[in-house]
């Protein structure tokens, strides 16, 4: 039997897992809740892009497991067709296991010139470039760095040049836009909803 406080629940800072009644139900069990820190991704492991094809797999089961063998066999199954079948498109619709071996250049320069045949053979059929199929040197997942602050900063001068445009629409200071950079938890609201659950009970 676990012991309070022995196990960690982590997860993204998600509604659901940051919900009240989630966080009451943890504490009822004596688990312990982990959540990012705003804007580090590696707080959660890359694999979660993994985990979301799994999910939206057409071959995914529609009803549980009847074994625990069963569950090993099947991932077992769909880990052989996401590194040698998957054509994934944050690598160029290439596959892990092409992309792992240094096949991916070759494969993506192969591409670029059946586009340009295409191209060349069929002009009026092309308003733009061709399709960009150079290799992705680096994969990240934070990209833009900082790219929320500058969003939230732009919003900031929407909302003053509107106050300054229509002052009298404006009884109060406008809308604080200002970059979260830590999410807090509420320990009473927790605890009165772990109440509930208890009266409820």
């Amino acid at each position: 039997m676990l012991k309070k406080n022995q196990v960690i629940l982590h997860s993204d800072n998600g509604s659901p897992m940051k919900g009240a009644t989630m966080l009451a139900t943890l504490q009822k069990l004596g688990i312990i809740p982990s959540f990012s820190r705003p804007s580090v991704s590696n707080d959660n492991p890359y694999s979660e892009s993994l985990f979301r094809t799994l999910k939206y797999v057409p071959i995914y089961p529609e009803k549980p497991f009847d074994t625990l063998l069963a569950a090993r066999k099947w991932v077992g199954g769909f880990g052989g067709w996401y590194n040698y079948q998957h054509l994934h498109s944050g690598i160029k619709f290439i596959t892990p296991i092409q992309r792992h071996k240094g096949h991916d250049e070759k494969i993506l320069k192969q591409r670029t010139g059946v586009y340009l045949q295409a191209k060349a053979k069929s002009p009026h059929r092309w308003s733009k470039a061709i399709r960009n199929w150079s290799e992705i040197k680096e994969v990240k997942l934070n990209p833009d760095k900082g790219h929320d602050e500058k969003i939230l900063k732009q919003r900031t001068g929407v909302y003053l040049q509107a106050k300054a445009k229509s002052p009298h629409r404006w009884s109060k200071a406008i809308r604080n836009w200002s970059e979260i950079k830590e999410v807090k938890l509420n320990p009473d609201k927790c605890k009165n909803t772990l109440n509930k659950l208890k009266l409820a009970v």
